[in-house]
């Protein structure tokens, strides 16, 4: 019993982690960007990053050893780092990008952004695990489907914290982060049991299916499905008050500014001195 918890943990729990921690950074760094708190904003980002990394590189080792990756065991600390700050600026590059590019140009040059960013970002992550280049999985099925989930989601993030409703976006950022990163790691641990099984591969494709990883397992799709009912049912019965840790602090600085602006000294004084009773 105690073994399979582990094992279930051992595979899981770093993609919960990994999860949470990109959430946590895109959308707080988000949210006090917005509010003009830049050093605080950029903290968040990079240490949210950081720790879904960490978690990511964490799993791949505890799943297929220390010979993979930018942190493998043969590596030097200082590359290993190296590579770790590289790829979290990478894909920290391409979400800052996404969100200035709606800024300046609209919802059609953020979407190309973030879908192009992610799929170059996803490619990259998917031949540096599988040893080889990356270039072979720029149009690969699981470097789209990922990088198609992830983009929906930050786009449908977006879209709805410029609407007013940032719950809700935060909500399908979650959403979409959360089944982008099952089926990623489905699909990366399908490909590395493949490899292992087949050291002698190449990593040229090869016309006999049965020996080609399957893009999606029925675990995934599954977990998918079951997280957006859940999501859902949440988000109907528990709204409004469902996410509201997620709701920007209330602030006073804009009526404040209000009255200063068109109230004069003895108006304010008055009103002061009513509302104390």
């Amino acid at each position: 019993m105690f073994d399979t918890i582990r094992q279930t943990l051992k595979a899981r729990l770093p993609f919960v982690i990994a999860t949470a921690g990109e959430f946590i950074a895109l959308y707080y760094w988000l949210l006090l960007f917005d509010q003009s708190a830049y050093v605080l904003a950029t903290i968040v980002l990079w240490a949210g990053f950081l720790v879904e990394r960490v978690a990511v590189l964490y799993w791949v080792k505890e799943n297929f050893g220390g010979n993979i990756g930018i942190a493998a065991d043969h590596k030097p600390w200082w590359q290993k780092l190296i590579g770790l700050l590289l790829i979290c600026l990478s894909e920290i590059t391409v979400w800052v990008l996404f969100v200035f590019a709606q800024r300046y140009f609209g919802w059609t040059a953020a979407f190309l952004v973030l879908f192009v960013g992610e799929q170059i970002e996803h490619s990259i992550e998917l031949g540096l695990l599988s040893q080889t280049s990356w270039l072979k999985f720029v149009a690969s099925r699981q470097a789209t489907v990922i990088t198609v989930l992830e983009t929906l989601g930050g786009v449908a993030w977006l879209y709805l914290v410029r609407h007013d409703q940032a719950q809700l976006g935060g909500m399908m950022l979650l959403i979409g982060l959360t089944i982008e990163h099952v089926i990623q790691g489905d699909a990366i641990k399908r490909r590395l049991k493949a490899k292992q099984e087949h050291p002698n591969d190449s990593g040229e494709a090869t016309t006999d299916a049965s020996k080609q990883p399957r893009l999606l397992g029925v675990a995934p799709v599954v977990g998918g499905i079951v997280t957006v009912i859940i999501a859902g049912i949440l988000f109907k019965v528990l709204n409004p008050f469902c996410f509201r840790i997620l709701s920007p602090p209330p602030t006073i600085d804009a009526p404040v500014t209000y009255l200063n602006q068109n109230w004069s000294a003895e108006k304010r004084d008055n009103f002061y001195h009513a509302s104390q009773g």
